[in-house]
């Protein structure tokens, strides 16, 4: 792991990234290879190089980065193994090059498919505005929270709440929410948006059924799971909070986590912009 660390801080979006950042996933691929080679039975269907590649791409690696990581890995254990007098069998070495390949491809394919995602729900996100009119503010508010709902994997309700005399108003809402529109609110600091608004930061939960923090009864009858709420600040104030949750999963992936911040920073400069 020593060698294969220094030769992947060459990497740009490396050179940030702490040691158990850098290391990601890439032990797990390691035991694989290691069990492999030793004839131990191992997983096929490992989803290690799917999440090394999400995770990546959340950390700002580009496609060539990511395959420079398993050049990298290649190079370095075909390396050490010649420093040790070629110790591998034939067979040995042809089992760790089909391993590291086929890691890389799931990778490679995985990487490319959430970057196109992401790109496409960015551009959609990047291309709603905000007009003058309140009615026109509304349409914006649904379409935004529209594209978050068609663009994100797992996604069942999706809400904005707006600031209003120091309450939260449910202002917006697309799936299990939608009629509590303009009926629902909370105080700063009150239930789980109150607190994404108190605290300034994102929340989570992974059972916002069963989660004291939730106030909503629409979400406990509705059985959601996964909910993940970010705030949206103007300056330094807390203008409203923007949240989503599923009713299929326990979490969301960092790419639907990046789609609602991205919506929720333009949402924020919309709001600048009518200021």
């Amino acid at each position: 792991m020593a060698e294969w660390e220094r030769a992947v801080r060459a990497i740009p979006a490396a050179t940030l990234l702490d040691p158990a950042e850098l290391r990601n996933r890439i032990p797990l691929l390691f035991d694989r290879v290691l069990d492999l080679v030793e004839g131990r039975p191992t997983s096929p269907g490992s989803d290690m190089p799917d999440r090394h590649a999400a995770e990546r791409l959340q950390e700002g690696f580009n496609l060539e980065q990511v395959g420079w990581e398993y050049w990298a890995l290649r190079s370095t254990l075909f390396r050490l193994n010649a420093e040790e007098g070629g110790r591998l069998a034939p067979e040995a070495l042809v089992l760790l090059n089909d391993v590291i390949d086929q890691a890389l491809v799931r990778a490679v394919a995985r990487f490319h498919e959430l970057r196109t995602r992401l790109l496409e729900a960015l551009e959609r996100i990047s291309c709603e505005g905000l007009l003058d009119e309140p009615p026109a503010l509304d349409a914006f508010l649904h379409r935004l929270l529209l594209v978050i709902l068609e663009s994100t994997e797992a996604v069942d309700t999706a809400v904005l709440f707006l600031s209003t005399h120091g309450r939260l108003v449910l202002r917006a809402a697309v799936g299990i929410e939608q009629e509590l529109e303009g009926k629902f609110s909370l105080a700063i600091g009150e239930g789980f948006a109150g607190k994404v608004a108190e605290n300034k930061r994102a929340l989570f939960t992974p059972s916002a059924e069963t989660d004291p923090l939730v106030r909503n009864p629409a979400l406990r009858m509705a059985g959601v799971k996964a909910l993940y709420g970010v705030p949206l600040v103007y300056g330094n104030e807390v203008i409203g909070v923007l949240k989503m949750g599923s009713r299929t999963r326990s979490d969301f992936s960092l790419e639907d986590r990046q789609i609602l911040r991205s919506a929720a920073e333009r949402t924020e400069a919309g709001y600048s912009g009518r200021s």
